[in-house]
């Protein structure tokens, strides 16, 4: 089956199978599990006691309890990740196979810590400086008393980032074209990625 949730159109097998498992659970107590799974993901104190006594009356082991609390959350995080609305949120679920209030319930506690979460995931994100400036200029080294080979070329550039910090670097010819090649061939890997 495939769904789009958070725009992925192949939902990973267990997460299907653990539908089967949540319909055990009422809505509400559902939505008492998924309050408890986002309080623990926005860095709150959950009460996993809640979780254990409602899982133990619906007679849910304890590998199943982890399977909930697991598809609770790749649904929730996965839903903030790509910033779906609420009601999308809960239509994509129920194409899912969960029962339509159960993927409401989500839904609703799912927009009470939607904008918390989305803080605490792009806190979470790798996020590099980028360049701001790039400055640069060649020269022609004709003599030195520090290198062996006389008459070259050296490129001398200045990145500047925007966390304020400057990297300078000089190189050769040879090192600036492989430092070109090999910068020319991730961009190539990473449009091939996009496209």
């Amino acid at each position: 089956m495939e769904a789009r949730h958070g725009r992925v159109t192949n939902v990973p097998t267990w997460l299907l199978q653990f539908t089967v498992t949540m319909s055990k659970i009422s809505s509400l107590r559902l939505k008492v599990i998924a309050t408890q799974v986002l309080k623990s993901l926005c860095g709150e104190e959950p009460d996993w006691a809640k979780v254990t006594k409602i899982t133990t009356e619906a007679k849910i082991d304890k590998d199943g309890t982890k399977s909930v609390i697991d598809g609770i959350e790749y649904l929730l995080v996965n839903s903030a990740r790509f910033d779906t609305d609420d009601k999308v949120a809960a239509h994509e679920m129920t194409m899912l196979g969960l029962p339509k209030e159960s993927a409401d319930a989500l839904s609703r506690v799912y927009a009470t810590y939607k904008d918390k979460l989305r803080e605490v995931l792009a806190a979470k994100t790798i996020s590099l400086p980028t360049v701001k400036d790039t400055q640069w200029r060649t020269d022609h080294v004709v003599c030195t008393n520090k290198s062996e080979n006389p008459n070259t070329q050296i490129i001398s550039m200045n990145l500047v980032l925007d966390n304020g910090k400057n990297v300078n670097m000089e190189l050769t010819v040879d090192k600036f074209r492989a430092l070109y090649n090999e910068l020319r061939g991730a961009k190539e890997m990473m449009d091939k990625i996009e496209g």
